[in-house]
């Protein structure tokens, strides 16, 4: 059954989910969605008898053998934004005004104004389940995200719901640290095909070399089994533990955040799990006083962001403790886990030694003026980098794109960037540097290319051990080059 609401404000969506039996939302859940959804939810579709296969999966393998009774159906809350309405389940969704879907598929032009959707399971209790929410539909999100396109099916419409996958923690049957892993996995198996899917059950089963029962999931789960279950489900797990130097460790995070990597984060002192998802940064300079070489990007960052189950997706981890002791810290943050692609070998400190002395290795190139700058480095495609050299030709001299176009890379490649302070300001790089990831750390040179605005070295064959480089001389482009920013996507707020 499918009832539509039209939404004015926080009372609509109070009214609709307070109309839902407490089985399905207890009366926070119904304040919680009243004050965080934002004015672009326009329109509340509610989807009753739901079959999610999450639920299901820890239904029958739990719920069922419980002596309360439990429903084994949920109820799905479809969010739009403006100009959408629902007549009769047989005339299905319609746009209203705007847009000339004549030349479209309308499902397309629907995905526009689709803005997710939250499931309500029939727990009593923690009843948010399987839920894919557009940043644009929560108050007061913005920032890089990493997000995938969700495929919905709703009244015969195909529809695609983007975001990040988030659920509360059953609590009974799972914990944090299940749902952050359950929320990485199913990111994955969403924007890549190559990865299968696995429901929450599967995943509580995957952190034990046997069956756990019920009781041994909601107990807990260690770093080494959230590290288990990565490898089970055909990730290669990178473990990065936080030693003294912070400031290495939250290189290395942001460098495979910005990769479009989440992050398992382990915060043991807060007993909790989270995935890191994106980062919202400062709008004026983190710098302070005076400083000798390129900072390195973390610095201009005012928080992570996090898909935290004890709180809606996309929440805020302070890059600094405030002096109220309120919400997460990245000092809370004591190791992380990166569930890599197999064919990346070259791990992100030593890009970091790399970065370091760039300056000395490379004497050709003019690097931004040491007192200040950004250094920004990340993992990307060779398809990716060449797209981007592809769509902004016009900030490159020719002779470069045919030899990027040309090289024989590895399909993954790091990218280290450098800016000077305005140029950072304007999306603007001076210095590009790009090596391959499959490299071993014990490579002197894993170099690809190394470029500014005026001089390129091309590395086009990497074997033996006295490799040299080609110099070319660029003409002047019309525009300056920017940085990359295919691995998030980012939102005004």
């Amino acid at each position: 059954m499918y009832v539509w609401h039209d939404i004015s404000g926080p009372k609509d969506i109070r009214a609709i989910v307070g109309s839902l039996s407490s089985e399905y939302a207890e009366d926070s859940i119904a304040d919680l969605l009243a004050n965080n959804l934002s004015g672009s939810v326009r329109g509340i579709l509610v989807e009753r008898d739901y079959v999610d296969k999450d639920y299901r999966s820890v239904f029958y393998n739990f719920y069922a053998k419980k002596g309360d009774e439990f429903k084994r159906n949920c109820v799905r809350l479809h969010l739009f934004a403006e100009d959408v309405v629902l007549s009769c389940a047989a005339d299905g969704l319609r746009i209203i005004r705007g847009e000339n879907v004549d030349d479209e598929d309308p499902d397309d032009v629907l995905s526009r104004r689709y803005l997710g959707y939250v499931v309500l399971r029939p727990t009593g209790g923690d009843n948010i389940g399987r839920s894919v929410i557009s940043p644009k539909a929560l108050i007061g999100v913005a920032g890089g995200i990493i997000t995938a396109r969700h495929k919905v099916h709703v009244l015969g419409h195909r529809l695609n719901a983007v975001g990040f996958p988030w659920m509360m923690q059953h609590r009974d049957i799972s914990v944090c640290a299940h749902v952050a892993c359950w929320s990485i996995l199913r990111h994955y198996s969403e924007r890549y095909s190559k990865y299968a899917e696995f429901l929450l059950h599967e995943i509580t089963k995957l952190a034990q070399p046997y069956d756990p029962g019920g009781m041994v999931p909601a107990a807990g789960l260690a770093l080494q089994q959230a590290e288990r279950i990565f490898y089970a489900t055909g990730t290669f797990p990178l473990l990065i533990r936080k030693e003294r130097e912070s400031a290495a460790f939250l290189e290395q995070v942001f460098a495979y955040l910005e990769s479009g990597f989440p992050l398992f984060a382990a915060l043991n002192s807060k007993e909790h799990a989270v995935a890191i998802v994106g980062v919202k940064w400062s709008r004026f300079s983190a710098t302070r006083g005076a400083v000798s070489v390129p900072q390195p990007v973390f610095r201009r960052a005012e928080a992570l962001i996090v898909s935290d189950d004890q709180q809606l997706p996309y929440a805020y981890m302070r890059m600094q403790r405030s002096g109220q002791v309120v919400g997460l810290s990245v000092e809370d943050i004591d190791a992380i886990l990166v569930p890599l692609p197999e064919k990346i070998f070259y791990p992100a400190s030593s890009v970091r030694d790399v970065a370091s002395h760039a300056r000395t290795l490379f004497k050709e190139l003019v690097f931004p003026p040491k007192n200040g700058g950004i250094k920004r480095y990340y993992v990307t495609t060779t398809a990716a980098l060449r797209r981007h050299f592809r769509d902004k030709a016009v900030s490159f001299d020719p002779k470069m794109v045919q030899a990027v176009m040309e090289m024989p890379m590895a399909q993954f490649v790091w990218v280290v960037e450098y800016s000077s302070d305005e140029q950072w300001q304007q999306g603007e790089v001076a210095v590009t540097i790009v090596l391959d990831a499959t490299a071993s750390v014990r490579d002197n040179e894993p170099f690809w290319l190394a470029f500014d605005s005026k001089t390129a070295l091309l590395w086009r064959e990497r074997k033996g051990a006295n490799q040299q480089f080609v110099e070319l001389k660029l003409e002047p482009a019309e525009r300056p080059y920017f940085r990359i920013q295919s691995n998030l996507d980012h939102f005004a707020g």
